[in-house]
């Protein structure tokens, strides 16, 4: 009895200590609080637990929220990056209308703005980021056949245990059909 005491005493003293480390922390940073994993004790009062509680999943929520914008931003980067023309910079500054006399007699520049855009080297830039890209994709292509690979395996074992199975049965149904036409 004086053990559990003991004990009860102790935890109350942490308790009391806890919340006024809490107290400190909130008068110090005067902001939302994140308790992630934090389990409220039953000494705290309802309302506080709820109110917490409550906070806690509107955090995680928008927490969730910024993570899928950040995924959806770094997919909108590699794509940008992956379908980004070599030199973009170096389009025709002024627009040719379609009825001048160059483009009318024939002598066309398309086809040479064309040519020296796929002639021109890269940026190192811009190849160092596709190279990123490219490595990234490999890695989860990667990934997910290794996962592809262990379901296979994972199947492949229990076929083995089924095939195991029905050799056991055949094996005793021919032992019992023996023993039949043995007696």
């Amino acid at each position: 009895m004086e053990r559990q005491v003991a004990q009860f005493l102790q935890t109350h003293t942490e308790l009391i200590a806890t919340i006024q480390a809490f107290q400190e922390y909130k008068e110090l940073t005067k902001s939302k609080l994140c308790f992630r994993g934090l389990r409220i004790v039953t000494y705290v009062p309802g309302n506080i637990c709820q109110s917490w509680n409550q906070k806690r999943g509107t955090w995680i929520s928008s927490n969730k929220h910024l993570e899928n914008i950040l995924k959806a931003a770094k997919a909108h980067k590699k794509q940008e990056i992956l379908t980004t023309p070599t030199k973009p910079y170096n389009l025709r500054t002024r627009l040719l209308p379609l009825s001048s006399p160059n483009y009318l007699n024939g002598n066309r520049r398309g086809d040479e703005d064309v040519n020296d855009i796929q002639t021109e080297q890269r940026p190192p830039e811009m190849t160092e980021m596709a190279c990123e890209a490219l490595t990234e994709e490999l890695q989860q292509v990667q990934e997910q056949a290794s996962q592809v690979q262990t379901q296979l395996d994972q199947q492949e074992l229990k076929s083995r245990k089924l095939l195991q199975q029905f050799a056991k049965l055949e094996e005793q149904l021919l032992y019992t059909e023996r023993r039949g036409w043995n007696s």
